[in-house]
C-alpha cells in the first residue's frame, strides 16, 4: 500500500490547461492567452506559407527531375521498387505542400476573425456561435 503523502498528485483539468503564466484559459471567457492574438496567428500563417512555398519548389523540381529521367530497369522487381519509391517521395512532398497551405489559410482566416471580433467589440463563443451568451 502506498502512502497518500508520497503518491504523485494528478493535475485536474484546470491545472492541465493552465499555461506557464498561471492563468487558466477558457474559450468561454473570450480572452486568448498571451501570444495567441491575431498577430501571433498571422506570424504562424506567414511561417506556414513560407514552408508551403518551399514545398512547392521541391515538388516542381521533383516533377522536372522525374520527367527528364524516366525510370527504366531490366528487372521487373527493380522497376517496381523504383516506381514505388518515386511515388512515395513525390506523394510525401505534395502532402507537405497541401498541409502547409491549408494550415496557413486556416491561421490567416482565424487571425482575420479575431481582428473583426475585436473591432466589433464582441466576443463570440466559437462552439455555439452565440455572441456574449453562454448556456450554463
Amino acid at each position: 500500500m502506498a502512502d497518500d503523502a508520497t503518491a504523485p498528485a494528478t493535475p485536474t483539468s484546470t491545472e492541465a490547461a493552465t499555461p506557464a503564466s498561471g492563468k487558466a484559459w477558457s474559450h468561454r471567457s473570450g480572452e486568448a492567452p498571451a501570444g495567441r492574438g491575431p498577430l501571433s496567428l498571422l506570424a504562424g500563417s506567414l511561417t506556414s506559407a513560407l514552408f508551403a512555398l518551399l514545398a512547392w519548389g521541391l515538388v516542381q523540381r521533383l516533377v522536372q527531375y522525374y520527367a527528364s529521367h524516366p525510370i527504366h530497369y531490366d528487372k521487373a522487381i527493380a522497376q517496381s521498387l523504383a516506381v514505388a519509391l518515386k511515388t512515395l517521395i513525390l506523394g510525401s512532398s505534395v502532402l507537405a505542400l497541401f498541409s502547409f497551405s491549408f494550415i496557413a489559410l486556416g491561421l490567416l482566416l482565424r487571425s482575420l476573425q479575431l481582428l473583426l471580433q475585436s473591432g466589433a467589440g464582441q466576443a463570440s463563443d466559437p462552439v455555439s456561435g452565440m455572441a456574449g451568451k453562454h448556456p450554463d
